[in-house]
């Protein structure tokens, strides 16, 4: 059994079945909140992410055994970060994938549009180069 370390907003009771039944998740947890803050606000205007994300970088070295899944989703650079932080540290990296429907409603002219996501499955980054 391993732990799951969440990169992002809280799961939903669908999502917390499937990480403890599929992938035999024995505990959740997320980023503590400093880090998460850090993960939340990667400025935009920022050239490179490595630096900034250090604190986290850190945080993990510390905190995983191998084995443990890293869900990670979020700023692209920073993800691909993380991504390779696990890889290193042989833990698994993993993303949601959700399947989205938009919905337009038009009332008195006005056209508005409702978008839905769900939760489909948890997928694991992968590590095989493809690119040959």
């Amino acid at each position: 059994m391993s732990t799951l370390i969440c990169f992002f907003h809280k799961l939903t009771e669908a999502q917390k079945k499937k990480l403890l039944g599929k992938l035999r998740v024995e505990k959740i947890s997320y980023l503590p909140q400093d880090l998460q803050k850090i993960w939340s606000n990667i400025p935009p205007e920022m050239p490179y992410v490595g630096e900034f994300i250090l604190p986290i970088k850190k945080w993990l070295k510390k905190n995983v055994q191998a084995g443990d899944y890293i869900l990670v989703q979020g700023d692209y650079g920073a993800t691909y970060q993380i991504v390779k932080c696990d890889f290193a540290n042989n833990c698994i990296p993993i993303y949601a994938t959700s399947e989205r429907k938009t919905i337009e409603k038009t009332d008195n002219g006005q056209i508005t549009l409702v978008r839905l996501f769900k939760h489909v499955r948890f997928r694991v980054y992968e590590k095989k180069d493809f690119c040959r």
